[in-house]
């Protein structure tokens, strides 16, 4: 009933969506396997034919004026550091959220599974090591926090919440000898990211918020908050594509949830 109801909104706002995309887009992913290397390919290329020029740098996509979309992961693969070449290949940057808890060589095997059955991941259960972090950073990609163990901070009290963000930041700066400027929501809606932790966030030195929240490509630029929309290699590219241009603000607004599903 749920997927049915679900199915039933994303068709009612794609039916009214507008036909030109936004000048400004944020797309994300998850894993990079090799099995969906010609699909990430594909879309790079729609993206390129569309007019959109690529950047994989929050601040700049935050800041253009010009027609330009923003590719950006979240969580922790090994697969990534796996298609450093693909990327190289495509021309990519890209920004790389990433939570500290499952590193290869750092975390024991039960944290391990523990945090892909959190993502919910059943493809390549293998997390990055701190040596191919510290090579996607060194390839010119942006690393930004996504919290240690990537957990719902809206479940949690404020004090584990900052600790949450907190000791992913101080993690991520010791690996990388760098500050870090960006932060993704785990699970992307608002409705996981309690307003009372922005503050710390900049306290700690955090530019930009990136939400994961479907239908929110035409919003006003705001200083801070980033909109991403998923893009699924389980679904046929041409539905991704309609995601994109589903003008959902008001959906999201008073619901809270995604209008795409």
């Amino acid at each position: 009933m749920k997927h049915r109801l679900q199915r039933i909104i994303r068709w009612a706002h794609i039916a009214r969506a507008p036909v030109e995309l936004p000048r400004s887009l944020g797309l994300y992913f998850h894993a990079l396997e090799r099995p969906d290397h010609r699909a990430f390919t594909d879309v790079i290329g729609r993206l390129r034919s569309a007019g959109y020029r690529l950047t994989g740098d929050p601040a700049d996509h935050l800041a253009a004026k010009d027609k330009v979309a923003w590719i950006s992961f979240d969580d922790n693969y090994r697969s990534w550091h796996s298609s450093l070449k693909l990327l190289e290949q495509l021309e990519v940057k890209a920004t790389f959220y990433v939570n500290t808890w499952p590193l290869r060589g750092i975390a024991g095997p039960t944290d391990s599974i523990a945090f892909f059955d959190r993502v919910g991941h059943q493809g390549e259960r293998v997390a990055l090591s701190v040596p191919e972090l510290i090579d996607l950073a060194d390839a010119g990609h942006v690393i930004g926090a996504h919290t240690h163990t990537h957990r719902n901070l809206s479940d949690v009290p404020k004090t584990e919440a900052i600790a949450e963000i907190s000791e992913n930041i101080d993690r991520l700066r010791q690996v990388l000898s760098t500050e870090v400027e960006h932060f993704a929501v785990p699970f992307g809606l608002h409705r996981y990211f309690p307003p009372s932790l922005v503050p710390p966030c900049q306290d700690r030195g955090i530019t930009t918020i990136a939400y994961a929240t479907p239908g929110m490509q035409y919003a006003p630029r705001q200083p801070l908050a980033l909109y991403r929309t998923p893009w699924r290699f389980t679904r046929p590219a041409d539905e991704n594509w309609d995601d994109l241009r589903v003008d959902g603000r008001a959906f999201v607004r008073l619901t809270g949830r995604s209008p795409v599903g």
